[in-house]
């Protein structure tokens, strides 16, 4: 979903969490919200309100190409949200490990609750940060 803020730029709201986020079972993809960055993953083991995750693999698609024009630190990425990529599972990835909290919200374990956990694969790099 795209929308605007009070000064006319986008925001972007890439994901939005499905009724049933709270049932993750083993091969479930999932995603990590990571501030402006999304990291996608596969859950590998689920013990009650814990559940491990191994990052996937995404490759950006080589069809899309970052258009920038002159601004911010470095320049600023005008198509940013128009990236696609290819996720797939990838055994040898990193393991993390997740939570569910109290409020019946998955988080990333050591996070502070900061990184949410949600379902289904999802890859965002901001090009703008």
């Amino acid at each position: 979903m795209v929308e605007r803020d009070r000064g006319g730029s986008i925001m972007f709201r890439p994901y939005t969490v499905p009724a049933d986020h709270k049932d993750f079972q083993v091969g479930d993809q999932a995603h990590i919200c990571l501030y402006t960055d999304i990291e996608p993953y596969t859950v590998i083991e689920r013990k009650g309100k814990r559940i491990k995750l191994q990052k996937a693999k995404a490759t950006l698609d080589p069809n899309y190409k970052p258009e920038r024009i002159p601004g911010g630190f470095a320049g600023h990425c005008t198509n940013n949200h128009d990236q696609k990529w290819i996720i797939t599972a990838n055994p040898n990835g990193a393991i993390t490990e997740g939570y569910l909290g109290n409020d019946n919200e998955w988080y990333e374990k050591g996070s502070n609750r900061r990184t949410i956990i949600s379902q289904g694969y999802v890859k965002f790099h901001d090009y703008n940060f």
